[in-house]
């Protein structure tokens, strides 16, 4: 199969391939959310948002890789939701990277 507006050929790949670089993706993601949800629980702010934030990550990793088999298997219309997952799972770990380092810049400022 060959995208009309790339000039390389896209090559599908097998379920067992797919379902390898899934495992991948998805165990070293987790792990960096996991990671990002032990530094949100010493930042300041309200219970419910990091709450939130720590549970949006985990669920974005979930419905992106799901997105992913459905868009394959399924329907293409499911690149809807593997868009708007990957937003969300962009959008989740830029805020909770932003926090942690707000929160830890301004305990140092307050130290000095």
């Amino acid at each position: 199969v060959e995208i009309a507006s790339a000039s390389v050929p896209f090559v599908e790949k097998t379920p067992l391939e797919l379902a390898q670089t899934t495992h991948n993706h998805v165990l070293s993601i987790s792990l960096l959310f996991a990671i990002l949800g032990g530094l949100l629980l010493c930042v300041e702010m309200p219970a419910h948002a990091r709450r939130f934030l720590i549970i949006e990550g985990f669920a974005a990793v979930v419905t992106t890789f799901g997105s992913l088999w459905l868009v394959r298997y399924v329907s293409p219309l499911f690149s809807w939701l593997l868009l708007a997952s990957g937003i969300g799972m962009a959008a989740t770990f830029f805020a909770s990277v932003a926090l942690a380092l707000r929160e830890t810049w301004s305990r140092v400022e307050t130290r000095g």
